[in-house]
């Protein structure tokens, strides 16, 4: 008896889904399926369905001996004999505008449609009017005049602003921003990174803040970034983007020096004495601005870390291959080539010691503790953000947390430890975070950094140039081919060494190295060259698909180099 329920379900449901004639059908990308397999498939449209079917609409259908979802690529009015279409949802679905967005991506980041597709949710469909005009992509500084241009774009659109952030708590700070100056909420969306995935009813603007920030990285395949994404559409679709920092990345730099991006300009600051450097301490600083309000100290994690810098110029511990060194127990390796590294000499003054610098919010409030006995200490990190503080308080906090107020002080700590990790953009990492918080101070507040005064962000600082340490710093990295100026590949999980063969034969200009012990392929390419390599690894990736091998993880341009 138990098992006629089963037997009977069984046959209804082969039953229902067995070819027949019909009168139309469809062509169906259906998800979910194997890498290698990129055509559509063929199905009938039953009659109940003939008045629902569109492009793009999301249907289910049988697919073997199982059920799949899958997207109407295009109709035929041509009898067929076919498997039909389960069921549809007629007005939900994927433009044939947004679908060929989406196709771009896949391309550029060698992997396939469905990969792309597990991030994107359904919208509605309508009859969307092609857009003849195209934009180029801006950049403008962040300021109070660049808040007020928003607005102004925003009400002067007649469709929709789509804004992004790189945390939820920025994004709501945003958000609150704009209603409390009165923008009205139906004409804007908020989002995180996934929001640029994602197709949006008269959608005219997007505005992305803080571009340069790691949180725009997605984590899963096919690792893409929404600065690249946000370029694609706005090439694609006839969208305007905005990039809004206070300052930009080498990214956007090199996109304004290909005459990509148009970059605003920038308003000044000099601080001039009210600018503070080692051998100064920071405690005098602190003590200015608490006459007249709080003040925010910027150090690197609530817990003690350590790095490495040469004990004489104070300059980062680095490879010959360009890449920064790192301590692995009682060696030390780098974190580019992961070679060892023995009888280290610095490169800039030739000097054999370094040293380890450390940092900690904890002991630092304990410390101030005892010189501010009276003031109000905060400590905000990523796991325990502090909103609201009181009046001439302290505020101790890990980069990306620090309180949206004024401050009458600003101390940025543990310069020395941020400007030397062993990553490759450590540097532009440091100033990126730096103008930012200093975006937060007083027009008559005192600014401290922990580095001395010829170091060249502190120059920067006291010319109020920027802009020429991105371009100096810029060059150089062209000089040692690394990104962005080339592009980086990483590649792992599989025959790497066969496949650095065969990349050297084909890609003869390419940079080709083995870290990590052989596990990881870094493959340095010049930008007219990458998307060659992205299509010469797609067709690999369906090869062994077909093969039934392993996929390669293959990352375009990682940010933990």
């Amino acid at each position: 008896m138990a098992t006629k329920p089963l037997v009977l379900k069984r046959q209804k449901a082969k039953a229902s889904t067995r070819s027949s004639k019909f009168s139309a059908s469809v062509e169906v990308t259906v998800c979910d399926l194997p890498f290698h397999i990129d055509k559509t498939f063929t199905y009938g449209i039953p009659d109940e369905f003939l008045d629902s079917v569109r492009i793009g609409s999301r249907v289910k259908v049988p697919f073997l001996q199982s059920e799949k979802t899958g997207y109407i690529r295009s109709v035929s009015l041509k009898e067929v004999s076919a498997r039909p279409i389960l069921s549809i949802k007629a007005d939900s679905g994927i433009s044939e505008s947004h679908w060929s967005f989406l196709q771009a991506i896949a391309e550029r980041y060698a992997t396939n449609l469905d990969t792309v597709l597990k991030f994107v949710r359904d919208s509605k469909l309508t009859e969307a009017t092609p857009k003849r005009a195209r934009f180029k992509p801006r950049f403008e500084f962040a300021s109070n005049e660049t808040t007020r241009l928003i607005i102004r774009e925003i009400e002067k659109s007649q469709g929709v602003t789509l804004i992004i952030a790189p945390t939820e708590r920025e994004l709501l700070r945003v958000q609150e921003q704009l209603n409390n100056l009165g923008v009205s909420p139906n004409r804007c969306r908020f989002g995180l990174r996934s929001a640029i995935l994602q197709e949006i009813e008269e959608l005219e603007n997007i505005v992305i803040f803080d571009e340069w920030s790691e949180h725009y990285r997605e984590q899963k395949a096919p690792y893409w970034n929404v600065r690249d994404l946000a370029l694609i559409r706005a090439r694609m679709q006839s969208i305007r983007i905005l990039f809004v920092s206070a300052l930009p990345s080498f990214e956007i730099f090199r996109y304004q020096e290909e005459k990509i991006i148009q970059l605003g300009k920038r308003r000044g600051r000099r601080l001039g004495e009210r600018l503070s450097y080692l051998p100064s301490s920071f405690q005098e600083s602190v003590k200015n601005g608490l006459k007249q309000g709080s003040v925010l100290i910027s150090v690197t994690t609530k817990d003690v870390l350590l790095a490495m810098i040469c004990r004489k110029c104070r300059t980062a511990l680095r490879c010959k291959c360009g890449g920064r060194l790192r301590s692995s127990g009682k060696q030390i390796i780098c974190s580019l080539c992961t070679e060892g590294v023995e009888n280290w000499r610095c490169g800039e003054c030739n000097h054999r010691d370094f040293y380890e610098i450390k940092s900690g919010a904890l002991n630092l409030k304990t410390q101030l503790g005892k010189i501010f006995p009276n003031t109000p200490i905060y400590i905000s990190t990523a796991d325990k953000p502090v909103e609201t503080i009181q009046d001439k308080a302290i505020v101790i906090a890990t980069p990306g947390v620090e309180p949206k107020i004024t401050y009458h002080a600003i101390a940025i700590l543990d310069c020395e430890y941020r400007a030397n990790l062993p990553y490759l953009r450590a540097d532009e990492l440091l100033r990126l975070q730096v103008f930012s918080i200093m975006e937060l101070l007083s027009r008559d507040g005192y600014f401290y950094l922990d580095l001395e005064g010829n170091h060249p962000l502190v120059q920067s600082i006291l010319k109020d140039r920027p802009i020429q340490q991105i371009e100096r710093e810029y060059r150089e990295l062209n000089q040692l081919q690394l990104p962005p100026i080339w592009n980086l590949t990483r590649i792992s999980n599989g025959n790497i060494l066969q496949l650095a063969s065969s990349l050297a034969e084909r890609f003869p200009s390419a940079k080709i190295q083995l870290t990590n012990g052989d596990r990881f392929l870094l493959v340095r390419t010049r930008i007219e060259d990458t998307q060659k390599l992205m299509e010469e690894l797609r067709v690999l990736q369906k090869y062994l698909s077909m093969k039934s091998e392993r996929l390669f993880k293959i990352e375009r341009d990682p940010v933990n180099l």
